[in-house]
């Protein structure tokens, strides 16, 4: 059905593809329903259900995961630096009005 929509007014010819098929200049093959396409050695595979992650496509799941575990690190930093500072804001400040106090009594 979808490679007879695709033919209508095309140049050049469409259809599913089969597995082992070899590519054709000049000629569309789109995956039948329910599969997946790949190429292996210049010929098509039509492969059924999910396909295994290439090992690029585990590497940038990696790459992905390891981006949200450092920003999760870098939040966590951040949030530290914050309370640091705040505490040492705070110990400034008492140590000012320590001071402060200690000139009134003398």
């Amino acid at each position: 059905m979808l490679d007879q929509v695709l033919t209508e007014g095309a140049r050049i010819s469409v259809s599913y593809a089969t597995d082992e098929e070899p590519i054709q200049k000049k000629h569309v093959c789109i995956a039948p329903p329910d599969c997946h396409l790949t190429v292996e050695d210049g010929r098509l595979r039509v492969l059924h259900g999910p396909r295994e992650k290439s090992a690029m496509q585990r590497r940038l799941a990696e790459a992905i995961d390891n981006d949200e575990i450092m920003a999760e690190r870098f939040r966590e930093q951040s949030k530290a630096d914050d309370a640091y500072a705040r505490l040492i804001r705070e110990m400034i400040s008492s140590e000012d009005r320590f001071l402060s106090d200690s000139k009134k009594i003398a």
